[in-house]
């Protein structure tokens, strides 16, 4: 999202919510601004997320009864629902977290977590329509902390806090916006349920961004039901869910699917070089093809498709080109820094 915006748009909005430390040009934090590169300060995190279940509107922190409180439009009230409803959702977080999770409470809760590089820092946010509370763990000096699990972590910290705050079970939703609509939806493709979709979810959607498709990845041939995937994610696929009827919708060009053109990476002087890899990936080949790849105008490898190959990062801007038979098929330029 962040490289389809710029970075400069993601800084923009982080000042607009108040921010204040994100201080350098857009071009020292690149797209891992939205990985978290900026600094902040644990205050302005809750100030910002408060905003989610405030009709999209920034509240400015005040610490005298007797301050006025004074306010801000930073989101669209659809969308801060529908960010809010996403982090309140206890489904979408199960891959990672489990549903006996500590992130899962009696009430309804949107909770975000983070953890720096190098584990210098943990934090949690909760928040609903009664409170906003942060949590963070970390050595004051910016210390690695090297035994957080003997500790316990943030969102376990967060989740006591609100059980002791919020005595009301019932409370904590936030009311849904004029110009939002629920939909049921095939949890695979995000396309409109069908009968041949073994199974089925109710989410929301702004008005501007209903879904009218009905689930293209759930076919019948010859009366038996089968997978149709999208050949980007093939792989994935095939590798998670082996004993299932996959059919693959081909593209009809070949061209470098990973990475992609423009694409920056970034070498950590924290992680191992060996473990600083990434796989050059194709889409169009079918099982057999000869695969060559050309980095920068130089033949790296010549691999048999699906096989895969790993380039070791390294600083500088890189051409990756396929070729066959001396003929370009698809190049692209990606950075390294």
């Amino acid at each position: 999202m962040a490289m389809q915006l710029k970075p400069q748009q993601v800084i923009k909005k982080l000042r607009q919510a108040g921010f204040s430390y994100i201080r350098n040009d857009p071009g020292f934090y690149g797209e891992t601004i939205a990985l978290g590169s900026g600094e902040v300060t644990l205050l302005d995190l809750v100030t910002a997320y408060s905003a989610f279940v405030n009709k999209g509107s920034l509240y400015l922190p005040v610490f005298i009864k007797s301050q006025p409180i004074k306010s801000q439009p930073l989101f669209d009230e659809k969308v801060a629902f529908l960010i809010w409803d996403i982090l309140a959702d206890p489904s979408a977080r199960f891959a990672s977290f489990g549903y006996n999770s500590s992130m899962n409470l009696p009430f309804p809760l949107a909770i975000k977590t983070g953890t720096s590089k190098g584990f210098r820092d943990n934090w949690a946010i909760g928040v609903n329509s009664e409170y906003t509370i942060g949590v963070w763990i970390g050595n004051p000096n910016g210390d690695n902390m090297k035994n957080i699990i003997q500790v316990g972590n943030a969102s376990t910290i967060l989740r006591d806090i609100f059980l002791a705050v919020q005595k009301d079970w019932t409370k904590g939703d936030i009311e849904i916006p004029a110009g939002i609509v629920k939909r049921t939806v095939c949890p695979l493709s995000g396309e409109l349920v069908t009968d041949r979709c073994p199974d089925a979810v109710e989410e929301f959607f702004g008005e501007y961004n209903v879904p009218v498709k009905q689930c293209s990845y759930h076919i019948k041939e010859n009366g038996e039901l089968k997978i149709k995937y999208p050949e980007l994610f093939k792989q994935w696929a095939l590798r998670n869910n082996p004993e299932i009827n996959i059919t693959i919708k081909k593209d009809r060009k070949k061209w470098i699917s990973f990475p992609q053109n423009g694409d920056f990476f970034y070498i950590s002087d924290a992680i191992s070089m060996k473990d600083q890899q990434i796989t050059f990936e194709v889409m169009g080949y079918r099982p057999g093809e000869s695969v060559d790849f050309f980095l920068d105008n130089t033949l790296y490898a010549s691999i048999i498709y699906p096989e895969t190959i790993l380039w070791t990062l390294q600083r500088g801007e890189h051409t990756l080109a396929l070729k066959s038979n001396g003929k370009d098929i698809d190049n692209i330029k990606f950075f390294v820094r």
